[in-house]
């Protein structure tokens, strides 16, 4: 049986499900109900190392992987949001709220179905990291008025914004301004 070595385009991915899991688990983790549970230190503390490594593990397979080829096809834009938001919501921090708007009669998209959810994560990701004191971080999906086949996609927050440098690379394939690792940003969901 012959199987394809892993993308970078699906590594990155895992990767953003790692900073899921581990935001969800840090937020459990400081739930006043879990904090009176001793008993739970030990398994929330080998859970979160088990998510480390396996973030160390993608940070590694990221730095060798080749060019990712993504799979096209016809999706549907509003359920693909929906997953999204699904993931994002159950590791929100109440100072951080979500608003997900999608216009009707949204035409179907050609393109990466799982690199365009990873793609919206990563600009919530940012966004949230952006507002370090809260806010809200709206999605919205709309067909683009005079073209039936087109569909605007807008994240948007009122965090403190990028740096010129930063704009400048900011589409460079796996920049970050987070360092080495997941970043600051997957413990503070």
């Amino acid at each position: 049986m012959h199987t394809k070595p892993p993308t970078a385009g699906a590594v990155h991915d895992l990767g953003n499900l790692i900073q899921i899991a581990l935001s969800a688990l840090n937020r459990i983790a400081r739930d006043p109900n879990v904090s009176v549970a001793p008993a739970l230190d030990p398994v929330i503390g080998s859970a979160r190392t088990a998510l480390q490594r396996a973030g160390a593990l993608i940070r590694e397979t990221i730095s060798r992987a080749q060019e990712c080829h993504p799979e096209v096809e016809e999706t549907n834009v509003s359920a693909c949001l929906t997953e999204v938001e699904a993931l994002i919501r159950h590791a929100c921090e109440p100072h951080i709220r979500l608003e997900v708007r999608v216009g009707s009669g949204l035409p179907r998209a050609k393109c990466d179905r799982l690199g365009l959810q990873n793609a919206v994560l990563n600009l919530v990701f940012n966004a949230r990291d952006a507002m370090p004191d809260g806010g809200l971080i709206s999605i919205d999906a709309a067909a683009v008025q005079g073209h039936a086949a087109l569909i605007e996609l807008r994240i948007v927050d009122r965090g403190i914004g990028m740096t010129q440098q930063t704009i400048a690379r900011a589409f460079e394939p796996f920049f970050t301004t987070k360092g080495k690792g997941l970043g600051a940003s997957a413990c503070r969901w």
